[in-house]
C-alpha cells in the first residue's frame, strides 16, 4: 500500500484498508467465478456437442428401429409363408400317400384279376363221379341222376354246372346242397321239368318236376378238389348222393 493509501486508511481509522481487502477478496472471488463460468461454459459447449451427437445417434437409432420393425414384419410374412408351405407340403404328402395306397390297391386288384383270369382260363378235368348213396338210404329215394358234369369231361370258364334230378320217397325233397370239406358252397331247389322222369315214375306226381340245375364258381380251387352233392328232405334228413372229383390240368 503506498503512502497515500496509508494516509487515507489512517484518516479513516482503517476502514479504507478493510474495504480494500474486501474489494480484493471480491475481485478474487469474481476472478474465480469467471474461471468457473468459463469452465461451465466449456462444459456446456461440450454438453451441447454431446447432445448434438446423441441426437444424431438417436435419429440413426430411430431409423434402425424403423428398419428393424420392417424386418420384423418381413420376417413374420416369411414365417407365415413358410408355415403355409409346410401345411401345403403336409397336405400334398398325405394326398401322395393316399394316391400311393390307391395305386397299390389298384395294382393288387390288377394282380388278383390277372390271377383270377388265369384261374378261369385253367381247364378243370372231371376225374370221377363217385356214387355215395348209402345202402340204408335206398328206400329214402325213388331215384337220383346226374346229367352234368360227366366223368372225363373238361370244364373251362371258372364255373361248373350241376344238372340232374332227385325224387324223394320217404319225404319230399326240400333242396339240394353242394359241400366242400363239410361247408356248404351252394344250395338250390328242385322243381325243374323232367318229362323223362315223369314217364319213368308216372304214379308219382312230383316226378315231372324233380329236376335241379345250378352253376357255381370253382375259381381258386385246389389242384385236386372233391365236392359232395347232397339232398335235404323235408323231414330234415340229409342224404349224400355223389362226389364230384376235379383236377386242374397242368
Amino acid at each position: 500500500m503506498n503512502w497515500k493509501l496509508k494516509l487515507a486508511d489512517w484518516l479513516s481509522d482503517g476502514l479504507l484498508g478493510k474495504y480494500q481487502n474486501q474489494i480484493n477478496l471480491s475481485q478474487t472471488k469474481l476472478n474465480q467465478r469467471e474461471i468457473t463460468i468459463d469452465s461451465l461454459r466449456s462444459e456446456l459447449q461440450q454438453a451441447l456437442r454431446d447432445s448434438e451427437r446423441l441426437q444424431a445417434q438417436l435419429s440413426m437409432s430411430e431409423g434402425f428401429q424403423v428398419e428393424l420393425g420392417e424386418a420384423k414384419v418381413e420376417l413374420q410374412t416369411v414365417k407365415s409363408q413358410a408355415e403355409n408351405s409346410q401345411y401345403e407340403l403336409e397336405v400334398t404328402k398325405n394326398n401322395l400317400e393316399v394316391a400311393e395306397l390307391k395305386l397299390q390297391s389298384a395294382l393288387d386288384e390288377l394282380a388278383d384279376s390277372k390271377k383270377w383270369l388265369e384261374q378261369i382260363d385253367t381247364p378243370i378235368q372231371v376225374i370221377e363221379i363217385k356214387k355215395l348213396l348209402p345202402k340204408g338210404e335206398f328206400e329214402a329215394l325213388w331215384g337220383f341222376g346226374l346229367g352234368t358234369p360227366k366223368s372225363g369231361s373238361t370244364i373251362s370258364g371258372g364255373a361248373i354246372m350241376i344238372k340232374g334230378w332227385v325224387l324223394g320217397r320217404k319225404s319230399p325233397v326240400d333242396k339240394v346242397q353242394i359241400t366242400y370239406e363239410d361247408k356248404t358252397v351252394s344250395e338250390f331247389k328242385t322243381g325243374l321239368a323232367r318229362p323223362a322222369i315223369m314217364q319213368q315214375y308216372p304214379d308219382i306226381p312230383t316226378a315231372g318236376i324233380s329236376g335241379f340245375e345250378s352253376i357255381f364258381s370253382i375259381v381258386g380251387i385246389e389242384p385236386e378238389t372233391e365236392f359232395i352233392l347232397k339232398v335235404v328232405l323235408e323231414d330234415k334228413s340229409i342224404i349224400p348222393l355223389c362226389a364230384i372229383c376235379l383236377q386242374k390240368e397242368s
